[in-house]
């Protein structure tokens, strides 16, 4: 296949302006930097809550972070090509094809800022309670959300939201599974890992000019996981965002700790963390060296300050971007789905050994799980007075949209509350249900 017609938009090639200097991939990076969905991120919260620290991560900077991230993992595999890999010559030609492309970085960008733009508030609590009312009308997750704001909700075109490059697309497409398939019936709180349906049949039917139509049937596959039918495949770009993901998800949220004392040296096994240093790949122990040892290392992340802190940071995303190997699939005849970049199993385990104190420090912790209560509960609330008085209780743009389709009150409901910041919900939230908050003069 043409790598370079991958750059074509997914809905028409709107590129007709005779003044247009910007390449596709430039211009989705521009579009999704000028949006009012990406914008949002900054008022949604990553795993703390919003408004306790000015310190720790939003949505936003964990997204700007996921697109540095990714650009250079890229960057990584570009210069390791001939040396680090074990790929013949075609390999290495297919790999450069895809690395070498016109404003490749600009693309990569796009996908990290774009990959958590349909995120609900308050994080996995809103997206709980979201899929709870949607179950029966087509489904919410957030990432399917992310795909419905770039192909329909955002600004930039009447009908087909950012209408993204088809690459950008499939760069976002972390599970190419619709939420009917995916769940088969399945009823549970935690939402599957899929796209809706209308996004699902538009994608299916529109990369039949791009792929093979096998590659495509694969691409497509799934298995069934503990709970639901899960996807198997995802492009390459895709696998480096996901990566750029898992290592923010792992080594951002454990600075935050850190650095709000909500981890300490006392929380981490020195022993596991030795036995891993020990058992490094010898191009990385000069790295870990300067540490001394385990036990050290951890002081110097916990008790000298944000510099040494910030050291400490740098060196697990070293050592993990520097453990990266490509997987094959020689299955697929598209180098856009042949190659995964991955984490070498002795780097996924150090990833698994910070975002376990992660877990258990943090995310797991009373606090956080209380405000992720609150949040799904508030959500819950808001969905169903939105719902029982839409033509009252919504903005003037969605009562015409319900007029028109008063058959689809639930998905404009629920776009409407996935867009919302965490204090924006909670001002609407206050002003609907508590007496003594709200009035006719106050702005929302």
């Amino acid at each position: 296949m043409n790598i370079e017609k991958l750059q074509e938009r997914l809905f028409s090639n709107d590129s007709n302006d005779t003044l247009e200097y910007r390449t596709n991939y430039f211009r989705d990076r521009s579009r999704l930097v000028h949006s009012a969905a990406f914008r949002r991120l900054q008022g949604k919260t990553q795993v703390l809550g919003l408004g306790e620290s000015d310190f720790y991560r939003t949505r936003l900077t964990h997204s700007m972070e996921v697109a540095s991230l990714s650009q250079s993992i890229a960057k990584f595999i570009q210069k390791s090509l001939d040396s680090k890999f074990d790929l013949d010559e075609i390999e290495v030609n297919e790999l450069t094809s895809l690395l070498d492309v016109e404003d490749y970085s600009y693309l990569l960008e796009a996908i990290g800022l774009a990959h958590d733009i349909g995120h609900p508030p308050f994080g996995h609590g809103g997206e709980r309670a979201l899929h709870k009312k949607m179950f029966s009308f087509g489904g919410f997750e957030g990432n399917a959300q992310t795909l419905r704001i770039l192909n329909e909700l955002a600004e930039y075109d009447e009908h087909h939201g950012l209408n993204p490059s088809i690459r950008l697309a499939l760069g976002v497409l972390k599970y190419p599974v619709s939420f009917e398939n995916a769940t088969e019936g399945v009823e549970d709180p935690k939402p599957p890992k899929c796209i809706y349906k209308k996004d699902y049949d538009i994608l299916s039917e529109k990369l039949k000019d791009y792929f093979d139509l096998e590659d495509l049937a694969r691409f497509f596959e799934t298995e069934k996981g503990e709970l639901y039918q899960e996807s198997q495949y995802k492009s390459f770009d895709c696998a480096i965002m996901e990566l750029a993901d898992d290592i923010s998800y792992a080594v951002h949220d454990l600075e935050d700790g850190v650095a709000l004392k909500l981890l300490t040296a006392d929380d981490f096994e020195y022993d596991k963390l030795q036995k891993l240093f020990d058992d490094a790949p010898n191009n990385l122990k000069p790295k870990i060296s300067s540490y001394n040892n385990a036990e050290s290392f951890i002081l110097y992340l916990c008790g000298k300050g944000n510099k040494s802190r910030k050291k400490c940071i740098n060196t697990l995303i070293y050592l993990m971007i520097n453990s990266i190997e490509i997987e094959k699939d020689n299955m697929f005849k598209s180098p856009l789905f042949k190659y995964k970049p991955k984490l070498s199993e002795w780097a996924k385990e150090l990833k698994k050994y910070f975002f376990s104190a992660v877990k258990e420090g943090i995310i797991k912790s009373a606090e956080v799980q209380h405000l992720e209560l609150k949040g799904e509960m508030i959500v819950e609330e808001l969905f169903e007075i939105l719902k029982t008085h839409p033509e009252s209780l919504l903005e003037p743009k969605d009562r015409i949209k319900v007029r028109q389709n008063p058959n689809n009150v639930e998905r404009i409901v629920c776009d409407y509350i996935a867009g919302m910041t965490d204090a924006y919900a909670t001002r609407i939230y206050k002003r609907i249900f508590m007496p003594d908050s709200g009035s006719v003069f106050d702005r929302l």
